[in-house]
Formats: C-alpha cells, sequence, structure tokens
C-alpha cells in the first residue's frame, strides 16, 4: 500500500490506468494487486498485458532527417514498472558483485542522469564530483551551473584511462 499512495506523476502505459487511480486507491487495491503481484513473482509469471507498451519516438537531434536520428520511448503499465523496480532492488541487485555495476546507474541509490553522464571521464563516477552531486537534491541545478563554467573538459582517449 506504500508504495501505491507515494506515487508521483507518472504517465500511463498502454492499460490506460493513471498514477492517481492507484494512490487515492492505495488502500482498496493494495490486497489484490499484492496477491497478483506476489502470484506474478512466485510462478515467474508476467501477465501479458504487463508486457505491452506504447512506443514512442523522440528526436535525438535538433533537425530530424532519418528514422536513425530518433529514440524510442517505450511506455509500460505503472504496475509493470513497479514490479520491476521491485524485482530489480529486492531480486536482482543484492546478487550482482558490486564491481560489476561501478558503471550501471539504474536502480541505484546514488544514481543520476549527471553522474552518467560524467562517468565516462576519468575522474567521473567514482571522484568527488559524482558523489557530491549524488549527495545534492539539486544536482541537476548544480550540473547546469558547472556547465556554464566549464566550456570545455579535456577528456582522454577511452585506451588512456586509468
Amino acid at each position: 500500500m506504500v508504495i501505491l499512495s507515494k506515487l508521483t506523476k507518472t504517465p500511463a502505459g498502454s492499460d490506460n490506468i493513471p498514477y492517481w487511480l492507484y494512490r487515492e486507491c492505495a488502500t482498496e487495491l493494495s490486497y489484490v494487486l499484492s496477491r497478483l503481484v506476489n502470484f506474478s513473482i512466485s510462478e515467474g509469471v508476467v501477465p501479458k498485458a504487463w508486457k505491452q507498451a506504447i512506443i514512442t519516438t523522440v528526436p535525438k537531434t535538433a533537425l530530424v532527417y532519418s528514422v536513425s536520428d530518433l529514440r524510442p520511448i517505450s511506455v509500460t503499465p505503472i504496475l509493470s514498472r513497479m514490479v520491476e523496480r521491485l524485482v530489480v532492488s529486492d531480486y536482482l541487485i543484492p546478487y550482482i558483485p558490486r564491481e560489476n555495476l561501478v558503471d550501471q546507474y539504474a536502480y541505484k541509490a546514488t544514481g543520476s542522469t549527471t553522474c552518467a553522464t560524467i562517468g565516462p571521464i576519468p575522474w567521473g563516477h567514482s571522484g568527488p564530483l559524482c558523489h557530491a552531486l549524488s549527495l545534492s537534491s539539486s544536482s541537476s541545478s548544480s550540473w547546469t551551473s558547472m556547465r556554464r563554467r566549464c566550456t570545455t573538459v579535456p577528456v582522454a582517449p577511452p585506451g588512456e584511462w586509468a
């Protein structure tokens, strides 16, 4: 019930069930949904409706000349996304050795798009800048502010990275 009641604004998936319905009806839905989720996890079966997505294209560049200038964005149902996060955080991440997750940012408490962006830089994800940004509640504004001050950042070729 806690997960449902804390849902924030997020797009509905192919099932067209809006986030506010889960949030406002958390008490009423929690028992049925918990049974469904537990059954799905214990049996290892994902309901067909959870696998359907709305796919939208988003331009990667300012001007789109070909299909390669577009990035697909898949929006699965909200319940599917919630269960995915639960499975990854409770069943997968604890069993993956930490050294295999060094350059992965999804589902990490201190992961962010800022850290993913500066990760390839030798002083990136393990450096003090990324650590400070991951602790900051306003990391995006810090990154924007830093980007304005730095016009170029020298980066060594991949073969010379430490």
